[in-house]
């Protein structure tokens, strides 16, 4: 598959879930952030990172994992603000 001029192998198709208030939600490819990086450059902050939680009940403690992750990625002191949203869905 091509995206953008560049050829990525796809190992695996999402299921299918249509489209919500006319706005497809199946036009999407995930790609490593490491790949975006090297394309894009660190400098741009246009991007999403998405992750599940293995099961509702565990939805806070994934949250929380996410932040910390984030917060150590993007180097913010324990006194700063993320720099970053979060945000979460229930389906």
């Amino acid at each position: 598959m091509t995206v953008r001029g560049y050829d990525f192998e796809v190992v695996g198709v999402a299921k299918a879930i249509g489209s919500v208030m006319g706005q497809p939600q199946d036009n999407f490819i995930y790609i490593p952030v490491e790949t975006w990086f090297k394309l894009n450059g660190t400098h741009n902050d246009s991007f999403a990172i998405n992750i599940q939680a293995r099961a509702p009940e565990i939805m806070e403690q994934t949250k929380d994992e996410a932040r910390a992750m984030m917060r150590a990625r993007r180097h913010v002191a324990p006194s700063e603000e993320d720099n970053f949203g979060l945000f979460a869905r229930t389906t």
